[in-house]
């Protein structure tokens, strides 16, 4: 999934998305209901930017 891809997910996905990690450590997208191993929420995106889902796309 592209950087942009990933923020547009997160944004559809509504208050309270984050994106986590999954099992194979690979990053998604979940709804708050589904959301384990939080590592970026919707909420810090919109607060930070773009950048902090950069730098957590290129530390992965």
């Amino acid at each position: 999934m592209t950087e942009a891809s990933m923020v547009l997910a997160l944004l559809y996905a509504g208050p309270g998305a984050a994106i986590c990690r999954g099992a194979d450590g690979m990053l998604v997208v979940e709804p708050p209901h589904r959301a384990e191993h939080v590592v970026l929420t919707q909420d810090e995106v919109l607060e930070v930017g773009v950048e902090a889902l950069l730098d957590l796309a290129n530390s992965s």
